[in-house]
Order: structure tokens, then sequence, then C-alpha cells
């Protein structure tokens, strides 16, 4: 059996491997509470850069890939902000079920990412990489399409665009309009649903605002895409593959045998293409 100056030597050991504890941080929204989790690393430096994630389709910041993505950041000495979208709710947490009322659309997240920029700003990180996975990648691509260019380091000022200095998108969306047939009362997953025109449309009309290969052409800061060999819902097709690799400064990667959400060992192989 082991003495008690073993068994506390070993609790310490453990307790030391562990990543940075995160902490729930709020913000206010048109009137609605939303929180994101933030972790801290040890060893990161104050001024950045720090990750800023999105999650997935009516998802949220505790699913697995987002907390597994905020811990190995932090293993590796990278702070990071998760985001759970507002969806129209105050305080929304865990999946959004298919609950009435309906008044949130696709392109809303804009305006909340950049809440959480200039939350980031406000607590003195410079340098930004905005991080998405699924719908929440091309949301990001979405919000960066619309701001100003990026702009050196040694530059300042208080354009949201000039602190975000890189994308990486996981898994990202592209529409394929023949997917988005709409069937009388249905919205995403959810059937036999009543829900105002416009947030109908946002999510299955033809739009290039959920296309992330359109989306890239108006980024010019260098943007990482991440795609699984064995994913069934993000297909990239070749020209989408294609319309990417003609820019200077994207770069698409397909990591061999990962599914839509990189589980596992997959994991390790986002982060580590992510950090480098």
């Amino acid at each position: 059996m082991r003495d008690a100056s073993t068994v506390i030597c070993l609790w310490l050991t453990l307790v030391s491997a562990l990543p940075a504890q995160g902490e729930v941080v709020h913000q206010e929204i048109n009137g609605l509470r939303v929180s994101a989790s933030l972790v801290l690393a040890e060893e990161a430096a104050p001024q950045g850069p720090v990750f800023l994630i999105l999650h997935g389709t009516w998802a949220h910041a505790g699913m697995e890939i987002i907390e597994g993505l905020q811990t190995g950041l932090a293993e590796r000495g990278f702070s990071s902000l998760a985001p759970t979208l507002s969806l129209g709710e105050s305080d929304r947490s865990g999946f959004r079920d298919c609950a009435p009322p309906f008044h949130m659309r696709h392109e809303d997240a804009v305006e909340e990412l950049g809440v959480w920029v200039q939350y980031l700003k406000g607590r003195g990180y410079g340098e930004l990489v905005l991080v998405g996975h699924s719908r929440g990648a091309a949301q990001v691509a979405l919000f960066q399409s619309l701001q100003p260019d990026s702009v050196s380091a040694t530059q300042a000022d208080d354009e949201i665009g000039n602190v975000v200095r890189r994308l990486v998108l996981i898994g990202p969306m592209v529409h394929k309009p023949q997917q988005d047939r709409i069937l009388k009362g249905q919205l995403l997953r959810c059937s036999d649903v009543i829900a105002p025109a416009e947030v109908v449309s946002s999510y299955h009309g033809v739009s290039p605002e959920k296309h992330t290969p359109t989306l890239l052409k108006s980024v010019t800061i260098p943007a990482l895409v991440l795609l699984g060999s064995d994913d069934a819902i993000a297909r990239w097709s070749d020209a989408d593959r294609a319309a990417v690799a003609q820019s200077d400064v994207h770069q698409v990667v397909e990591i061999d045998g990962a599914d839509h959400f990189f589980r596992d060992l997959y994991l390790d192989d986002v982060l580590d293409l992510m950090v480098e």
C-alpha cells in the first residue's frame, strides 16, 4: 500500500498534467445573454495569438470536437474562446431543439462573432485565429469575407479585420442547391414546424453565403481548410477544391480516414496542423 506522501505526489503530478481550466464568460447581444468557454493556457503570451472557435449547426461550445480543440490547444500553449451562438435564445446551452420560436438565421453568426472578436480585443489580444467546424466554418468564412483587408502586426487601428490573422476551417460546409430542396414544414432536421420565411430561406435558400469555396475568394488572409476523407456531411467536389487551390494564400489538406467530427487521433492531426 502506498504511503500518504506517495499518494500526494501522484495526485500533484496528475493535476499538473491537466490542461488549463476554462471559465464561462458572457456578453449581451440584441438583448440576449450569450456565453463562451474561455480557456487560458498557462504558458500563453497575453498578447496572443488566441483561437476563436465556432461550433456547427445548432450545436454548442460543449460538444466533443470543440472541447477537444480547446483542451488540445491549451496543452500546446495556446488560449482559446469558444462561444455558443444564441440562435434566438438567452443562456442557450446544449443542442438547439426543434421547439419554437424560430428567430435564428445562418448569417446572424456574423454579428455574434464580431462581438466576441471585440471582447478578445478588449482583453488585449492583438492576434486572432478564427476557427470553425462544419456550418461554423462557413460562418467564419462569411464573417471574414465581410471584413476589411488585414494589415501587418506593426499597424494598429480599430478595424475587426486587422486583428484576425488566419482562418482554420474544419470540415467546412459547401452549398449544394439540390440538397436544399424545401419540404413543407421542414427546417433543417426539424419536421412539421412553422417558421418565418426568412428563417427557412436563410438555411435552405440558394445563396453563396453558405458555400465556403465562394466565400474564400473574398478572404485575403490565409485560410487552412481541413477535410476528412470519410466525411459524409461536408462533401467537397473536385471543383470546390480547385477553386480554393487557385488562391496564393489558402490551403486545402485532407486527413485520411477522418470523418466529419475528426475524433480521437484525427483531432490530434487537426491540432498539429492548426498550430504549425
